[in-house]
């Protein structure tokens, strides 16, 4: 049988690795998100799934940048 002592060692080592292995996915994805090219419109739905917006100031904005593709695209 193993010794508690270095069964506890093997645990130690496993869950460090694992959280290790974590933190980096977590720093990928990090990554991967700044890459993709955000619109005005995400940023504009990001902000105001934060609560950083009321919902008045997020349609007036959002008519703003509707108004504004219309006119690039008319």
């Amino acid at each position: 049988m193993i010794p508690v002592g270095i069964a506890l060692v093997i645990v130690a080592i496993l869950l460090a690795q694992y959280i290790s292995n974590d933190s980096q996915i977590e720093v990928a994805d990090k990554e991967k998100r700044k890459a993709i090219p955000q619109t005005a419109r995400d940023i504009l739905s990001e902000r105001y799934a934060n609560g950083e917006l009321t919902r008045e100031e997020y349609l007036t904005m959002l008519d703003d940048i509707q108004a504004n593709e219309q006119h690039r695209l008319g």
